[in-house]
């Protein structure tokens, strides 16, 4: 495969938070929210492109439902030092310690400059990996993982997977209108008469406002009309 076909580890990230979040959220209905987040964040650090480390977590981890060697609660999402043979690896105190230590092992692997102003070195094998000689995703196939044949290419294949996802925007839940009718009447007022029926109360033109939905339609109408003012 020529250079200029592959994908670099550095970069800036164009996948959103909640675009990674619903692609992996439609696989694994519990995946954490905050996780999407963390990588963008801390790949922006160190210019490593954290929408595809989250892709590579989600190979890794099978979006976070793991199963293998590593335990959800290592925070490892990279498989840092899970070697094989029952091997649990690395074990780190949080998410964003977690993510952090793989995207420094991606810096590792990617870069030979030294950490960013201010970051700590949280990776236990960031010194073990030979500094800049996988620049690319591709570059990773049999370093990262063993054999590894077309690694890199199956994490750039989810997140061109991940880019295309399109974002659903929760609905707004409608809201009712503040109103001081009684409870007791309330529940015999439709929702949507309601700030009609108020303003007559208001007005002192309805005390007990009981009637079918045709009287409280009536009303709506005329309100509507202003010929209730």
């Amino acid at each position: 495969m020529s250079t200029h076909t592959k994908t670099p580890i550095m970069g800036a990230s164009i996948a959103t938070s909640e675009q990674m979040y619903q692609f992996a959220r439609s696989v694994n209905p519990a995946f954490p929210r905050d996780l999407a987040q963390l990588y963008l964040e801390i790949g922006a650090r160190y210019s490593v492109r954290g929408d595809i480390a989250f892709a590579q977590m989600i190979k890794e981890t099978g979006y976070h439902r793991f199963g293998g060697d590593v335990l959800p609660s290592q925070y490892n999402y990279a498989g840092i030092g899970a070697v094989g043979g029952g091997a649990r690896g690395a074990f780190f105190q949080n998410p964003r310690e977690g993510v952090t230590a793989h995207i420094q092992h991606l810096y590792a692997y990617a870069s030979k400059a030294p950490l960013p102003e201010g970051e700590v070195l949280v990776n236990p094998r960031f010194y073990l990996v030979t500094r800049g000689i996988a620049p690319h995703w591709e570059d990773l196939n049999g370093r990262w993982a063993v054999p590894g044949v077309n690694y890199g290419q199956e994490i750039v294949d989810i997140y061109r997977r991940m880019i295309r996802t399109a974002v659903v925007e929760p609905q707004p839940t409608p809201s009712e209108p503040e109103t001081t009718i009684p409870p007791s009447i309330t529940a015999r007022v439709p929702v949507w008469a309601r700030p009609t029926i108020q303003k007559l109360m208001d007005k002192g033109v309805l005390h007990q406002p009981e009637g079918d939905e045709s009287f409280y339609r009536v009303l709506v109408i005329l309100d509507r009309l202003n010929k209730l003012d």
